[in-house]
């Protein structure tokens, strides 16, 4: 059982998510994290990661640009910047 307030647990589970192709859970657990830390931004990265899983290249710029340094150097771009 996940700790509703543990934003590592969330993470965890997200990552977890992406990993089996599970998009659109990936971005609701990693939603949880934003909500949970709005600082860390490393969950607006890998959110954008499964925007990009699930095809939505324009939510996945937009994450990008919102994790900042961190997401420009982790999120795929190629794509991205066509979007």
């Amino acid at each position: 059982m996940l700790d509703p307030l543990a934003r590592p647990s969330h993470g965890l589970l997200g990552l977890a998510l992406y990993a089996a192709r599970h998009y659109e859970e990936a971005v609701a657990a990693f939603a949880e994290v934003i909500s949970l830390e709005p600082n860390f931004k490393a969950a607006y990265a890998d959110r954008g990661f499964a925007y990009y899983g699930l095809g939505d290249l324009q939510r996945a710029r937009f994450m990008r640009d919102q994790a900042g340094p961190l997401g420009e150097s982790t999120v795929p771009r190629g794509d991205l910047r066509q979007a």
